[in-house]
């Protein structure tokens, strides 16, 4: 279980007017200028008036998570920490919509659609409809692409397959990551047509998916690679040095989302 806060204590805002009166009402802590949005002794949570523009700010930590301007929209924003506590903060705090942490993402939700927060920012009326609604990408597999793909490194994968047969998958120093360095997995173009390159990329592509355990018979920690992970992993691999050619994206349609596996790629 991850660590998160408790917002249950803190205020429900829905409009500038409720944020401006709230923001005036709270006296600052003695000796300092932070205005706890809740309870006194939660001061990482705080509500202040951005100097210069007149918006009231809801902060979590350093986070400028709920601000209120004088037009009477709001910015839902999450710092880049997709967190339960960022989502759990931002939907007690923000009286529109909910927000809620979904496979890594912040999502609002509301009438309109829901809507994975961007990095700079959702931009919402005072109705709580988004301004500037991001549109959802999801990306899925051309399996003719991949296929193609997948045939130029054939002779490498079942190359690395019988590497992993014969040495049985073991690496008998297993705290000796240093000899395996990080670095490419597969062979490049050129190397394609060079086997007696491909050992020291096999090794490395074993021990990146290896894991240890105990051997009773040699009464020795050892790293184990199976064929199933060493297989994973240069897929894994190909999938990073051509996605654009190995996957089709599609745009969703605004207020619809969809989760996209496949996102960590690109």
């Amino acid at each position: 279980m991850g660590f998160s806060i408790n917002p249950n204590h803190l205020p429900v805002l829905r409009s500038y007017a409720e944020a401006d009166a709230l923001e005036r009402s709270i006296v600052p802590i003695r000796g300092k200028t932070v205005k706890p949005l809740g309870k006194r002794s939660a001061q990482h949570m705080k509500i202040e008036r951005e100097s210069g523009t007149d918006n009231i700010v809801c902060i979590l930590f350093a986070t400028p998570c709920v601000t209120f301007c004088p037009n009477d929209t709001a910015v839902l924003n999450y710092g880049g920490w997709a967190s339960l506590s960022t989502a759990g903060f931002i939907n007690r705090v923000y009286g529109r919509g909910s927000t809620s942490l979904k496979r890594n993402q912040i999502l609002y939700t509301h009438r309109s659609g829901t809507f994975a927060l961007p990095p700079f920012g959702l931009t919402l009326d005072a109705n709580g409809v988004p301004l500037n609604p991001p549109r959802c990408t999801v990306h899925t597999i051309n399996r003719k692409n991949l296929a193609a793909i997948r045939q130029q490194y054939v002779p490498y994968l079942e190359y690395a397959l019988v590497v992993r047969d014969m040495t049985s998958g073991a690496f008998t120093d297993p705290h000796s990551p240093g000899l395996y360095p990080n670095g490419p997995l597969l062979p490049s173009q050129n190397e394609l047509e060079s086997p007696e390159d491909w050992y020291p990329l096999v090794l490395r592509a074993m021990w990146q998916c290896s894991y240890t355990q105990y051997d009773h018979a040699a009464n020795t920690w050892v790293r184990k690679c199976t064929a199933s992970g060493l297989r994973n992993i240069l897929m894994d691999e190909i999938y990073k040095l051509h996605p654009h050619y190995v996957f089709d994206t599609e745009v969703l349609p605004i207020g619809e989302h969809k989760h996209d596996k496949y996102r960590k790629y690109f």
